[in-house]
Parts: structure tokens; sequence; C-alpha cells
């Protein structure tokens, strides 16, 4: 349990779980975030060390919408991937639907609720910055809260 300087605290699952679905066939992507990190100390002995070397995802939301014009219903997968794949590999799926909030940090709150990320503060219906919040305090969790990291849109 580690805390952010928002105040968000993300609390893990003790069970790594797999319940996200890729929904990219059938829906319609509408957004993805990506948290990159740079990790030095991931770098293999005698591995490429190229221009992307030691970068890696450790968080992947993606956001789905059906083809269909009359479509509300919000869909998102989330993947967290920690240091050791064993240990810290959580996903989830959640759904938003109705109107007069901001659907996708509500469908993402309920990715993470399905992933087994318990976060202190809701970040259901209050947008972008909720969900940055939530990344921060996920990366803490993983134990990344000193690693280089970026939010990709």
């Amino acid at each position: 349990m580690t805390t952010t300087e928002q105040g968000q605290v993300a609390t893990l699952a003790l069970v790594a779980t797999q319940n996200a679905v890729n929904m990219g066939d059938t829906k319609e992507t509408v957004r993805i975030h990506r948290v990159v990190m740079y990790d030095r100390a991931g770098i293999r002995p005698g591995q490429d060390t190229g221009h992307d070397a030691g970068m890696s995802v450790a968080i992947d939301a993606r956001w789905y919408m059906g083809r269909s014009r009359n479509a509300s219903k919000m869909y998102c997968s989330v993947w967290v991937r920690g240091k050791t794949r064993e240990h810290h590999y959580y996903s989830g799926h959640g759904t938003a639907g109705g109107g007069g909030y901001d659907k996708f940090s509500a469908s993402l709150s309920s990715a993470l609720s399905d992933a087994g990320i318990a976060l202190s503060n809701d970040i259901a219906g209050r947008g972008d910055g909720a969900c940055r919040e939530a990344y921060d305090a996920i990366m803490a969790a993983l134990g990344y809260a000193d690693t280089p990291y970026i939010v990709v849109e």
C-alpha cells in the first residue's frame, strides 16, 4: 500500500488476475493510455541497448465502444505488469453506461476493481486527472515510485 502526493492509495490483490478482454476485433477502440517506464535494472546482460532498451509498458488501458451510431456503453480493459510477471500481473474488464458523467474514468474504475486493484479514492466519473492519479498510485504500489514513467495516449 502506497500513498501518492494526491492522497490516492492503490492496494494490489495478493494473487495475479487475468480478467481483461481485448475487444478490438468486435468494438471500436476509442482511447488508449499506456504508462511507459524506464527501468535500467530490467536490462539483461548482453541485451541490445538500442533506443528502447529498458523501456516497458507497466499499465495498458484500452477503451472501446460499439460500432453502432447509437452505442452508449463504454468498455475498458486494463493490463498491469509489475517487475515480475508471476507475482505482479493484474488485468480486468469494466463497463460504464448512461450519461452525464465521465465514462472513461468510470469504466477504468470498474476494470481496476475487476483486476483486484483497490483505490482509496473513487475515480469513477472524475475524468482524466483522476485516471492519472490512479496510475501514479498503482506505479507506487508496484514498487516503481522512483522509476521515471510517462502516460502515452
